[in-house]
Formats: C-alpha cells, structure tokens, sequence
C-alpha cells in the first residue's frame, strides 16, 4: 500500500488516499477505528469470516471497528479513500450508516460527490472534504447492498475480455462471440457488476492508465498503453470519473516513491 496523501477533517476523522499495487494483497487484520473506504479506480475482492465481496465499480464500504478482513487487489491495483473515526462518532451517525460490515455500489450521483471528495483532497480543502463526506454519508441508507458475488461462466468470459484491453471489439459482437443475446448481455452485465458494459470498459481504461502512472511511464505512453486515443483523451477521461489529471496522480505516487 502507498498512502499517497492524508486529510484531518477534526479530531475525531482522518481522511487517507491510498494506491494498493496490481495484483498486492493484504492478509488478515482490523483497524483499531471504524472505517469508511471508497473504492475509486480498481478492484478489490475482500473477505471475512462470514462474508466475501468482489468489488469492480465505485463504491462504497463500511468497516466496524476490530472487523478482521482480508483483502486482494485486481489486475490494475486500487485507488482508495478512507475516513477513519473515533468511536464516539458512531452515535451521531447510527441513523444514517448500516450497522454492519457492507459494500454498496454508488448511485449515478454519487460518483459526482466522490469526484469532488478526490478533488479536494488533492487540494487539501479541510472544508470541501468535510462536506462531501456527510453528503456522501447520508446517502448510505438509500443505497442496494451487493447481494450476488458469483457472475454466470459466459459473463466471466465477456469480463476478462473487457479486462484484457479488447476495446476494439464492439461489445455486440463480445455477446454474439459467447453465444448470448446482446439486450440479454447488457442487462445481465448489469445486474451483476451495476454499470453497463461500456462504462465498465471505459474505466478499465482508466485502471490501466493509473497502473502505467504508478510504474512512472509518460503521459503519452499511458496513454496509448491504456488505450485511449491520445493524452487529451486520457485527460479528459481523468477529469470526468476522478475529478484529477493524470499529471496530479502521478506527481503523488512519484512522491511517494522518492
């Protein structure tokens, strides 16, 4: 894991932007503090004893404190957001958060509110940070937690073709080539991964070019290794899911390395 930058909102809440490696993995452990984490780029496949989550879309988790879990990192790493905070805080946000250990896919505005919670703690904006989060907060209830872990065979397939940088394949001929239906593909896809299949190549776009950053290649080869068709591209693509340039990401994890 790098800590790439850290945040104190107030005595009780530590806002942490972290970069977890391509293919890294955490073995078994608890956080002595409760724990909002939020899953920006990446994936994550995530245990405990009585549960097991495999995480691909932005997302948001709650951990209670002392939960013992262990962790796996895609292909791409991860790029996480956590708030820790003190005990004393659960009480005041017993009403808005689950009780229990939960992942939860982010709703269409949500990913808005998480852009701008990334925008200022690149900023380091103590107030901007602290808005975001109770907005992003009260929210929680609302949200669907993931209910199916396990994709059917055919699903698994289209994904690790979309995972192994097939971006020039329409994603018609993706669901004709495994033998589905392409209305049925779609919703499918849906269903289990709560994006459409472009949105989900898009940001398998996206990964790919944040691993390139964290190995400190140019932004020209990111980009094109990535598969976007130019830096502009890639820019813009940074910009609309995070809210940051490549440029900043990389100069934090380039700090990081020193």
């Amino acid at each position: 894991m790098t800590t790439l930058s850290t945040l104190p909102l107030d005595h009780n809440l530590l806002c942490k932007l972290s970069y977890y490696a391509a293919g890294s993995a955490m073995p078994a452990h608890q956080h002595e503090l409760a724990q909002f984490s939020f899953l920006f780029c990446g994936q994550v496949h995530e245990s405990t004893l009585c549960d097991e989550y495999a995480i691909y879309q932005p997302s948001l988790c709650f951990k209670p404190a002392t939960l013992v879990h262990e962790n796996q990192y895609g292909q791409q790493g991860a790029l996480i957001l956590s708030f820790n905070f003190a005990t004393n805080m659960l009480t005041d946000l017993a009403a808005l958060t689950p009780p229990n250990y939960l992942w939860q896919p982010l709703q269409r505005t949500s990913p808005q509110q998480l852009k701008a919670l990334l925008t200022a703690q690149l900023a380091q904006d103590t107030q901007q940070a602290t808005d975001c989060f109770w907005d992003l907060l009260s929210q929680v209830s609302s949200l669907p937690a993931y209910t199916e872990l396990t994709p059917p065979s055919w699903l698994k397939q289209a994904q690790q073709r979309l995972e192994e940088h097939d971006d020039s394949v329409p994603l018609s001929d993706i669901a004709m080539q495994i033998g589905v239906h392409p209305v049925h593909f779609s919703r499918t896809f849906k269903r289990f991964f709560h994006c459409s299949a472009s949105e989900y190549r898009q940001r398998k776009q996206l990964d790919r070019a944040i691993l390139q950053l964290s190995q400190q290649h140019s932004l020209s080869d990111t980009a094109l290794q990535a598969g976007f068709a130019d830096q502009s591209h890639m820019q813009r693509s940074f910009r609309r899911y995070l809210g940051a340039t490549p440029r900043q990401l990389q100069m934090l994890l380039r700090l990081k390395q020193l």
